[in-house]
């Protein structure tokens, strides 16, 4: 195996990366595999709203890696860290010559359906093989991130994709342009195994074919570049459980969003607006009555 090491100009060595939020304009649980996993039909959009990382590896007789995170004091620093784990599993392809200081600037709220622990894992990913002398090819880089978890090889190439498998079958699709959102973290938690497991028992495990209930028009029209469809089969079971998250969809559309969804398992909701100046206005009349809420575009 090669190792990240020293080049001849300094032992000092940083960089940084921005690991940018998602959201499911489209999100549909297909059926539960043998493994215990979901097969799921989605695509992800890539938005601003982003944690900010930085890497200074310094090479020499010291080993080692240390992560300190700001904006979250709730966050562990161990090895349950999708950061550290990232290093870890990228350690396996070029060991780490050098003592490695991370610092995470947390902006995405946990545990919301943003996928802002995956995206500060790509976000590892792709710092770390810029500080190697040696890069990891991109289809390895890609094979690192699926043993993370399902949202990490999105989140590694971003942009706009349909998701397929567990989410880690990428394919493109027609990038949407021009999206002004409006996002609204209620606080409220509802675990992803939670939510499939209410799903399962709403669909008897999707052992039947289901009635087509607008899934396939809301996905043409993505496909196609368009927003005005949106589908979360997730909003049916965590919905009822979040009332505030309901409440915030519900006031997104009434104060002019052109559509609007809750964002992979939950409880975080997201509405389009047909301008800035619209958004803005939205979020300012939200802003008093919801713990997190912010203004993003597409990236």
């Amino acid at each position: 195996m090669r190792a990240i090491k020293e080049k001849a100009c300094a032992n000092i060595r940083s960089v940084k990366e921005m690991a940018f939020a998602k959201i499911n304009l489209y999100l549909d649980v297909c059926a539960r595999r043998p493994d215990g996993f979901h097969e799921i039909e989605s695509v992800m959009q890539s938005i601003s709203l982003a944690d900010e990382l930085s890497f200074t590896l310094t090479t020499g007789e010291k080993r080692g890696v240390s992560l300190k995170i700001e904006g979250n004091d709730a966050l562990p620093n161990d090895e349950s860290n999708l950061v550290l784990r990232a290093v870890r599993a990228f350690e396996e392809h070029r060991p780490i010559e050098g003592h490695l200081d991370i610092t995470l600037k947390k902006q995405i709220p946990t545990e919301a359906g943003l996928g802002g622990g995956s995206a500060d894992a790509a976000a590892t990913l792709r710092a770390l093989n810029r500080l190697a002398d040696e890069p990891i090819d991109d289809i390895e880089l890609y094979e690192i991130a699926c043993t993370l978890g399902s949202d990490v090889p999105f989140c590694l190439r971003g942009g706009t994709h349909i998701c397929r498998g567990r989410g880690e079958l990428l394919s493109h699709t027609k990038a949407l342009k021009n999206l002004h959102l409006v996002i609204v973290n209620s606080g409220e938690r509802v675990s992803t195994p939670r939510a499939y497991a209410e799903l399962d028992r709403m669909y008897d495990s999707f052992k039947s074919e289901r009635l087509d209930d607008g899934r396939k028009a809301a996905f043409d029209s993505i496909k196609a570049g368009k927003c005005e469809k949106l589908y979360n089969i997730f909003e049916e079971a965590v919905l009822p459980l979040c009332p505030i998250a309901k409440s915030a969809k519900e006031q997104l559309i009434s104060l002019g969003a052109t559509a609007a969804l809750m964002s992979g398992s939950g409880a975080t909701v997201f509405g389009f607006f047909e301008s800035r100046e619209a958004a803005l206005s939205a979020k300012e009349k939200l802003a008093e009555k919801f713990e997190f809420i912010c203004y993003a575009t597409e990236n």
